[in-house]
């Protein structure tokens, strides 16, 4: 986890636009349901993506790079991960095909849409025999809140539109 993300760092500030769009959307894919109280890297990563959309100098590729890495970084509300391989521990076929066909998103935007077949879902869900919401169902979890917490979404202050006389 770590060495990936010292790996990737550095990309972030590459001079090629290509690199950094790529090392984008991978320290998504990497911090993918990592909360900030597990690693501060994350909070760094969201300000860097929210800077790089907001800033009207940034190339094309980085700013696409960045969109894309906001997805991959929020997907599924925060409940899915990229996984390439089943519980049972086989590879999942139509996983490996749609990361395939996602990489090659720089020669044909519209396969961007095949990273979803890569998602797994990562929830817990309790079911009687009867496939019914059980009244009585607990989960034992020794960790913090915080380390399972959605990230906080920044509320708008809507201003009043001034009129201004023309």
């Amino acid at each position: 986890f770590k060495d990936a993300i010292d790996l990737l760092t550095p990309m972030l500030d590459d001079a090629v636009d290509f690199v950094r769009q790529g090392a984008l959307m991978s320290m998504a894919m990497v911090l993918q349901q990592t909360a900030e109280a597990r690693s501060p890297s994350v909070k760094k990563f969201r300000d860097l993506l929210k800077s790089i959309v907001a800033d009207k100098h940034q190339p094309t590729l980085a700013k696409s790079g960045a969109i894309v890495a906001a997805g991959i970084l929020d997907a599924g509300g925060g409940n899915v991960v990229v996984s390439l391989q089943s519980r049972a521990g086989f590879m999942k076929m139509g996983g490996a095909v749609g990361l395939m066909m996602f990489l090659q998103h720089w020669y044909w935007y519209p396969l961007q849409p095949f990273l979803s077949l890569a998602f797994s879902p990562t929830m817990l869900i309790g079911l009687n025999k009867d496939f019914d919401m059980p009244t009585n169902f607990e989960v034992t979890c020794n960790a913090p809140p915080g380390m399972f917490a959605y990230p906080l979404v920044e509320e708008k202050k809507e201003e009043g539109q001034k009129m201004v006389a023309t």
